[in-house]
C-alpha cells in the first residue's frame, strides 16, 4: 500500500468509529473522492462520446453491458447514498465467500481506455482505477485496483481482462468499485445507476 493510504488506514483505527473525529475523517475522504469524480466529469465532458455518437467499429459494442467479474459475487454497497449521508455514485463488487482480492474484473462492454491510473496511489480515494468509453455517451469507471492491465488509447473487447480486484485508496476491504457515467446530447455528465445497465449473471 502507498504511504498514504497507510496513514489514513493508521488514523482511522486508531478513533472510535462513534466519534466526530471519526465521522470528520470520514467526510473528508469523501469530499477527495467527490473532487476527483468532478475531475473525471470534465474529462469525459472534453473527451468523451456524446448519446448518439456511433461507437467505432473496433468496439465491437452490441449495446448490452455485461456484469464485470465472472466469478460468484455481489454487491456490498448499492448506488445511493452511505450511511453518513454522502452519494455513492456506483456499486461495489465482493466475492461470494470473500477472496475478492487478486480476482480479474473484465470490461463491460468493448470501447476504449479514456483514463488508466496504476501508481498505487491514494489518488483521492479511487486508489489504482480506469475509465473506458464505449461511443453512445456510455463510460464506466472501475475502482481500487491492485493492478490496472490496460492504457490510455488500447481497445478492448466486452469481456476481455482488464485488472485485479485490490484494496488501493479509500477502502475497508477489497472490492471492485463499478460506475456508469453518461454524457449527455447537452455535454453534460450524469453519474446513473450501474443497476440499470448491468445484471448480476454469477449469484
Amino acid at each position: 500500500v502507498s504511504s498514504k493510504q497507510a496513514e489514513v488506514q493508521q488514523i482511522l483505527n486508531g478513533l472510535d468509529k462513534d466519534s466526530e473525529e471519526y465521522k470528520a475523517t470520514i467526510k473528508r475522504q469523501r469530499a477527495e473522492q467527490e473532487q476527483l469524480s468532478k475531475q473525471i466529469d470534465a474529462y469525459i465532458k472534453e473527451h468523451g462520446s456524446s448519446v448518439g455518437d456511433t461507437p467505432d467499429a473496433t468496439y465491437e459494442n452490441d449495446g448490452n453491458m455485461m456484469w464485470p467479474v465472472k466469478f460468484a459475487s455481489y454487491v456490498s454497497c448499492a448506488y445511493g447514498y452511505y450511511s453518513d449521508g454522502s452519494p455513492h455514485h456506483g456499486m461495489d463488487i465482493c466475492a461470494v465467500g470473500g477472496n475478492s482480492r487478486g480476482r480479474a474484473f473484465n470490461a463491460a462492454q468493448g470501447g476504449k481506455v479514456i483514463i488508466a491510473v496504476n501508481d498505487g496511489n491514494w489518488n483521492y480515494g479511487f486508489g489504482n482505477y480506469c475509465v473506458i468509453d464505449h461511443g453512445d455517451g456510455k463510460q464506466t469507471l472501475y475502482a481500487h485496483s491492485d493492478n490496472i492491465y490496460v492504457s490510455v488509447g488500447q481497445v478492448v473487447k466486452k469481456g476481455q481482462d482488464i485488472g485485479v480486484i485490490g484494496a488501493t485508496g479509500n477502502v475497508t476491504g477489497p472490492h471492485l468499485h463499478f460506475e456508469v457515467r453518461i454524457k449527455n446530447a447537452d455535454g453534460s455528465v450524469s453519474r446513473v445507476n450501474p443497476a440499470n445497465y448491468v445484471k448480476n449473471t454469477t449469484a
